[in-house]
């Protein structure tokens, strides 16, 4: 069952990846927040909360695992950073082997990242039995970004890899709007 739902995952990302810096699931990472919220409502994706600045959504049926993060600027609301977070893992080995997986399918589309870190912060090791907890407790760092398009992979202090793609144009009238 969890190398279905892996396969599934993996399937889903690689599509989005294919095409990531323009869309998601055949929807725009751009555009008002009211049509961005009617696409993914229209894909099947249910918005568990609207906090104004962001939207956050449950998966669809096709993949119902997935939690999706959507940013707006505050006063054109325009859509300017999504993140995609994979499902919880519970041990190191998935963790670990679902962050390779999506970071080699991002290395084939975007060629190698401009930073790529993998490493534990003292007293932790990988190996030493306790990797989970550094993950949790931020001592874990697996990260790796493009710069051109702006996209971020990495590990999370919650067990899961998040995937952030940010629409340059719309992050700087984001930044323009917020210092107004």
């Amino acid at each position: 069952m969890i190398s279905k739902i892996v396969f599934l995952l993996t399937f889903l990302l690689s599509v989005t990846i294919s095409s990531f810096s323009q869309e998601f699931d055949g929807i725009k990472i751009d555009g008002s927040k009211s049509s961005f919220v009617k696409a993914m409502r229209g894909k099947g994706y249910s918005v568990k909360s609207d906090k104004g600045g962001s939207v956050t959504f449950n998966g669809n049926a096709s993949h119902p695992a997935l939690k999706l993060i959507a940013f707006f600027s505050p006063v054109t609301k325009l859509t300017w950073k999504f993140v995609v977070f994979l499902p919880e893992q519970i041990t190191w080995y998935n963790l670990k082997s679902q962050y390779n997986q999506f970071l080699d399918l991002l290395i084939e589309k975007y060629g190698e990242p401009s930073n790529n870190y993998g490493f534990f912060s003292n007293p932790f090791t990988e190996g030493d039995g306790n990797e989970m907890t550094a993950v949790g407790i931020e001592k874990c760092t697996y990260s790796a970004s493009w710069t051109n398009p702006e996209i971020r992979i990495e590990i999370t202090k919650y067990k899961q890899v998040s995937v952030k793609y940010e629409n340059p144009a719309n992050s700087l009238i984001d930044d323009r709007e917020k210092t107004q």
